[in-house]
């Protein structure tokens, strides 16, 4: 059998699947915590257990077996001893406003070093504007290759959303994953620094480097081949979040990486409700005339909402379109977080429509408060 080859030295434990003991087609490095694989049969029966959460967030196994008596390394990953936690440090890829800086800060984790990749010049001036030197900007993600990347040092987060606009199914001239030309291949430049952090993780150079946690976020309404072969890269099928549950837009998202629960769902969430009245500015006689809005792109009519794009605000009597200090909380930002230089509110518009859901990544990402330093200590 597989363990006893190991047991004698003649595989490692990271080339056999830990469920059904078979050595072929095994996916390696498919927990952050230790070097251990599943081939792709087990990985799918036991997505929703492989990370598993308790209500009150602590992790209870890291592998669920249909055999675990017989299992060696059906072991539970407690949280790391809060004596023994380190401060994170992160390498966000085309980091855009920020959105991951400001959920780790909300949820209160010490962030030792944040790296951000971004070309855009206002996502950059908003995020400075918040954060200021907290950032640390790396240029273009298409020159972190080689020694820059080596430079940056211990990553312990990499997360990144490529541009969705060359994938998603609303753009009929998209150009896919693979043309050159466009926007959608620079999910590879995702996947090429997240093998280059892996290799250095594992190798013998790098002990200290045993975890990485990692997240790739893009649309939903992509064409099906198209979330197959990004499943195929990153070694697994996305879990779909929609912000809707967590606010009062509809945001539909798909996210694969590590991250402990990812897979878990947010029916607990899901039963909080979430209006949009109460995001609006108050004592000007604005009333919202929907609930929910639908997603807010980069395109000025995203912000015309109902069957017949009429208004979601009703302001004294007339019809309003959302403003953008109002958009700005239903996204889960503060009010004038994107206020910044001379940006119009079509470009502040633009900014949000590319950024992440607050309380969705917020969701995702409290997991790691388990496992890294809090700025409490």
């Amino acid at each position: 059998m597989g363990y006893e080859k190991v047991k004698r030295g003649e595989l490692r434990m990271q080339d056999i699947c830990l469920a059904c003991e078979s050595i072929s087609e095994c996916i390696p490095d498919s927990h952050p915590f230790f070097h251990a694989g599943l081939c792709m049969d087990c990985r799918d029966d036991l997505r929703e257990t492989i990370f598993s959460f308790d209500n009150s967030g602590i992790h209870e196994e890291a592998f669920l077996t249909e055999k675990p008596q017989s299992c060696v390394m059906h072991l539970p990953v407690p949280p790391v001893p809060v004596g023994n936690r380190h401060a994170l440090r992160v390498l966000s890829l085309f980091d855009g406003i920020a959105t991951g800086l400001f959920v780790l800060n909300k949820l209160g984790l010490d962030v030792e070093v944040y790296y951000a990749s971004e070309v855009d010049e206002g996502a950059m001036a908003a995020a400075h504007m918040n954060f200021g030197d907290s950032i640390v900007d790396v240029g273009d993600v298409k020159d972190l290759i080689g020694p820059k990347l080596e430079d940056l040092g211990r990553i312990d987060l990499l997360i990144g959303g490529s541009p969705c606009t060359e994938l998603s199914l609303v753009n009929p001239a998209r150009k896919g994953l693979y043309d050159p030309t466009g926007t959608g291949i620079l999910f590879f430049d995702f996947y090429r620094i997240l093998q280059e952090l892996l290799k250095r993780r594992n190798s013998e150079g790098h002990v200290e480097e045993q975890f990485l946690f990692w997240l790739f976020e893009n649309v939903a309404c992509m064409p099906k081949e198209t979330i197959a072969t990004i499943s195929r890269f990153l070694g697994g099928e996305p879990a779909m979040l929609d912000a809707r549950s967590f606010s009062p837009m509809r945001r539909p998202r798909l996210f694969w990486g590590n991250i402990p629960g990812l897979h878990s769902g947010a029916d607990d969430i899901a039963a909080e409700q979430h209006s949009l009245q109460e995001k609006l500015l108050p004592h000007l006689k604005r009333k919202a005339i929907v609930k929910k809005i639908r997603t807010v792109t980069t395109n000025r009519n995203s912000l015309t909402q109902g069957k017949r794009g009429g208004a979601a605000v009703d302001m004294d009597g007339s019809p309003d379109t959302l403003w953008t200090t109002e958009l700005e909380p239903v996204f889960g930002f503060p009010r004038h977080y994107t206020d910044t230089g001379n940006l119009s509110n079509q470009q502040r518009q633009k900014l949000l429509g590319r950024a992440w859901s607050v309380p969705v990544v917020e969701h995702i990402f409290r997991p790691l408060t388990k496992y890294f330093k809090s700025k409490e200590g």
